[in-house]
């Protein structure tokens, strides 16, 4: 999705409450995270993941800093439940396969469409219990339009992950759950996708706490894209996460025109920073579009401006 010129003022009267003119567009998400006063994890909410005390950077998540080595290997395919994958430098993608099934303290080298795959049984049910914690998720060997993590609709949690040289956005569809985590998305290329840091076509029960989420370059639609395309958007939890980006809009709100499903419900933004490094309106056009506030469980309140914590108060009428 692109912004058109009708969204432009949605993005004026945001900008109005929280106007950071003299932010350099080259500081950087890192420095700001040193800078700016009260960043703190997400206050917690029934059942959500731990979080942080602070916000991630590239330094705090990926691989824990006690492991002093890797031992290599080539792509990994889960083989009982209740396996723990632990140590490993991938050049390749991990495919989970079983139940109880945890991924930790790994890097991946991915190469191929999806870095992390949850994969349906061969009765077509999901395995159960996926957690990938403490992860490197490198996409420097990847095609620009290649895919860090999917689960085909299984559930997962990704834990304090640093995930960086991707094109594309970390797809979540159903219980899925990304916390703690540093997520930038800056591979740019001509495969004409839609770009972001993570995102959803469509699916339920989601969860997006205490992260930084980035998309920069050409081709971004939004630092968090949500689009009822497959299916609706429907339970989207975003609390606690700082957010910035070259695209439109920083988060599209799952209520998109023109969509098959364009009436996302139950999706809350709460608590989140919304950072000018790009643009002083978050994104090209605004904060956010395709969002509707205050119908079928829709909210978004408590969220605020990361270099200057003005609240950011949206208009009163549909963010369509």
């Amino acid at each position: 999705m692109t912004g058109s010129s009708g969204h432009r003022n949605v993005g004026q009267r945001v900008r109005q409450r929280g106007n950071v003119a003299g932010v350099a567009a080259t500081l950087t998400l890192v420095c700001l995270l040193t800078f700016a006063p009260g960043v703190t994890g997400a206050t917690p909410v029934a059942g959500m993941p731990p979080v942080a005390n602070a916000l991630p950077t590239p330094d705090t998540s990926g691989v824990s800093s006690a492991i002093t080595a890797l031992r290599s290997s080539g792509g990994i395919i889960s083989s009982y439940d209740g396996q723990v994958i632990s140590g490993m430098d991938v050049t390749g993608n991990i495919r989970i396969q079983h139940d109880d099934v945890t991924v930790r303290d790994s890097r991946v080298n991915f190469t191929s469409t999806y870095g992390l795959e949850v994969q349906r049984k061969a009765d077509g049910s999901c395995p159960v219990g996926t957690l990938f914690e403490y992860i490197e998720l490198n996409g420097a060997l990847a095609d620009e339009s290649d895919v860090p993590l999917y689960g085909n609709g299984c559930a997962w949690t990704l834990d304090r992950a640093y995930v960086h040289d991707v094109g594309r956005a970390i797809k979540v569809v159903n219980d899925n759950v990304v916390s703690n985590s540093y997520v930038v998305s800056s591979r740019t290329g001509d495969s004409g996708s839609h770009r972001g840091a993570v995102g959803n076509n469509g699916g339920r029960d989601n969860m997006l706490i205490n992260n930084v989420l980035i998309c920069e370059g050409s081709g971004c639609s939004a630092a968090i894209p949500m689009y009822g395309d497959v299916a609706a958007v429907d339970g989207m939890l975003v609390q606690g996460n700082l957010i910035a980006t070259t695209g439109s809009y920083c988060a599209y709100g799952g209520s998109v025109e023109g969509m098959p499903y364009p009436n996302g419900s139950n999706i809350r933004f709460l608590d989140n920073r919304f950072s000018a490094q790009f643009f002083d309106t978050c994104g090209r056009y605004g904060v956010i579009s395709g969002f509707e506030q205050g119908v079928r469980g829709n909210v978004f309140t408590g969220n605020v401006w990361h270099e200057t914590g003005a609240t950011i108060e949206l208009p009163s009428e549909e963010v369509r």
